[in-house]
């Protein structure tokens, strides 16, 4: 009998969905369609140190970097009765309360860099560095997270370029920010990205995805996320969250001995495409974007609906919104929105025509 499991190749972040079986004396790694990626011989079959946790365990060989990791316990009974010692640590030996001494100091200070010392350090560098430099990181970051594409989206991103649709784009941006002075320009795109996301690099850079603009039911929501972007924009949020990243990623990166900085940069990415600031942030951004919307004549309670309709599906695995379901406090941040309302009149952000462009700016797309 298969066992489902995920198999890291030891090259890739990227994990792949595989079924394992035993046979009599290895262990078969196939994809679900039957085709064999490797035969594990037992005698060389170990479980990664931490035992198993929450029926949770992981399989890997004395030979080299690959892994799986599976939950079934079945499969764990009959591995542990062919492999001897397959979960037991090892023997113990003189000197080993010294060694996990030494350990857990190291453990210890690296989690001081990585949680305290470096966001202090990302705090004050934020503040110090020149616009210019940080236009010049954004576009960076934009060309990285454009690489390793294909290893978080499955499939590298294009840019959604249809002309009308840039036009929508266009205007709905220059209504939200008419009465803002950054010290760069917005830069505002889509991509053609299944996921319900908008992120916020450095520099003025802001990208959205296809499926949130999908997913949305009118231009008030869309102009909604902008604004909060927007907010971080201005208060250079994704900015200190790509210091801290690229913080953290290259620290890891010096342990591991990772020269190339492969591993700092996909840490880095996710950071940015799961971006989870802090509660403060993520409040000074909606505050900052119910007062744009307020300024610019949006309707603010849009926003609202938004929230709502976002906290509802949260539980919903086919319509679940990822960016904003992972952020706290959606009921009150919703009535947050409602609370503010708008202090003048209410225009609609985009005719109805340029709604539809908008929805339709992916059917032209450019390669990134």
């Amino acid at each position: 009998m298969a066992s489902t499991a995920r198999y890291f190749d030891g090259n890739s972040a990227q994990p792949r969905q595989v079924m394992l079986a035993t046979g009599t004396a290895t262990l078969v790694i196939a994809t679900a369609e039957g085709r064999v990626i490797a035969n594990w011989q037992l005698t060389d079959l170990r479980a990664l140190p931490g035992g198993v946790k929450d029926g949770a365990y992981t399989l890997a060989l004395h030979t080299n970097t690959a892994r799986v990791e599976c939950d079934d316990p079945v499969l764990l009974r009959d591995l542990r009765r062919q492999v001897r010692g397959l979960t037991r640590g090892p023997a113990r030996r003189r000197g080993t309360g010294r060694v996990a001494l030494w350990a857990g100091g190291a453990v210890g200070a690296l989690a001081l860099m990585v949680f305290g010392l470096i966001p202090r350090l990302a705090e004050r560098l934020t503040v110090l560095i020149d616009p210019q430099v940080e236009i010049a990181m954004g576009n960076q970051v934009r060309n990285r997270l454009a690489d390793i594409s294909p290893m978080l989206l499955d499939a590298r991103a294009q840019a959604c370029v249809q002309p009308a649709g840039q036009k929508a784009l266009d205007l709905m941006v220059s209504r939200v920010s008419e009465t803002l002075d950054l010290p760069y320009p917005l830069r505002v795109e889509i991509w053609d990205a299944d996921m319900v996301n908008a992120i916020t690099l450095p520099g003025g850079r802001v990208i959205f995805f296809d499926g949130l603009i999908g997913e949305a039911d009118s231009a008030e929501e869309v102009a909604g996320v902008l604004a909060h972007e927007i907010g971080h924009v201005a208060h250079r949020d994704g900015l200190r969250l790509s210091l801290r990243a690229a913080g953290s990623a290259g620290l890891l990166g010096l342990i591991v001995g990772d020269a190339t900085g492969g591993a700092a940069a996909i840490i880095a990415a996710e950071q940015l495409l799961n971006a989870s600031y802090t509660r403060d942030a993520e409040t000074a951004a909606d505050a900052f974007a119910f007062d744009l919307l307020d300024d610019a004549d949006v309707d603010v309670a849009a926003f609202a609906g938004f929230f709502d309709r976002v906290g509802q599906q949260a539980g919903e695995q086919s319509a679940i919104m990822e960016h904003f379901a992972t952020h706290p406090n959606l009921e009150l941040r919703a009535d947050q929105a409602r609370s503010h309302g708008n202090a003048g009149t209410v225009r609609p952000i985009l005719s109805d025509q340029q709604w539809r462009d908008l929805r339709a700016i992916c059917d032209d797309k450019l390669p990134l």
